[in-house]
């Protein structure tokens, strides 16, 4: 029996596209059949996560919860979040059910760590307030001896009103060349800054920036979450020569 994996979406809906999008290009296939059952819970009525962090409490916790646990009864044999700033309640959800969460965080501290090995151990984070704000990256890349610089609180703003504001991410679920132009200039001066590489430590983000298009390396959450979940579940055998860089 081929294992299934189960993703708690609706953080967005555009982020569980894109996990859910990347997943299936990254396989390796040659036919329907070879590719990864999935089971999607999509559920956009969890609580805002940065709302939550901002005001201390943990309302999307039992919503969380919920969709968890009606994946882990579907069958599943591990579960992915695609949404950096719901993994602040990850020890607290992990606690409740038996199937592993794949931890985004770790992985993405895990591909830093492996990208900035020649470089200066500077990086740029790109996310949510909530996300900023609870730490879940500072901790773990201080441990690793890498600096975070962060946009300073204009920015920030920008950040917060590319995925919130009227023209943003969540309102309209559409990537615009306005909001895409905006991101490029917010890395470029990260990358002033001294980044020597950019987290897209959010996953609303992760389809408005392209990799290709900046001369340092791009670290998107959501294809390090995609690419995990496909080296967790796909065999070695079926994997081959297929590589990932």
């Amino acid at each position: 029996m081929k294992k299934i994996v189960g993703i708690i979406g609706g953080m967005g809906p555009l982020a569980t596209i894109d996990l859910f999008q990347k997943i299936v290009n990254l396989t390796p296939v040659k036919r329907d059949q070879d590719h990864l059952r999935i089971i999607i819970d999509n559920n956009p009525g969890i609580p805002d996560r940065t709302e939550s962090i901002l005001n201390k409490n943990k309302r999307p916790l039992p919503y969380l919860v919920k969709s968890a646990k009606k994946l882990e009864k579907m069958g599943v044999d591990i579960i992915a979040i695609p949404c950096n700033t719901a993994h602040y309640f990850y020890d607290d959800l992990q606690n409740e059910i038996k199937v592993p969460i794949i931890n985004m965080i770790d992985e993405v501290v895990d591909t830093v760590s492996s990208e900035l090995k020649k470089l200066p151990k500077k990086i740029g984070l790109l996310a949510t307030d909530g996300t900023i704000r609870s730490g879940i990256y500072q901790g773990p890349l201080n441990n690793a001896d890498i600096k975070i610089i962060v946009p300073n609180k204009l920015l920030q703003k920008k950040v917060m009103n590319l995925i919130y504001g009227k023209k943003g991410i969540k309102r309209n679920s559409i990537i615009t060349k306005e909001v895409q132009n905006e991101f490029r200039k917010i890395i470029s001066w990260l990358t002033k800054k001294g980044a020597r590489a950019i987290i897209i430590g959010c996953t609303d983000i992760s389809s408005a920036v392209n990799p290709k298009r900046f001369s340092v390396p791009i670290i998107d959450s959501n294809l390090v979450l995609a690419k995990t979940v496909i080296r967790r579940i796909v065999s070695p055998l079926q994997m081959g020569s297929h590589s990932f860089h």
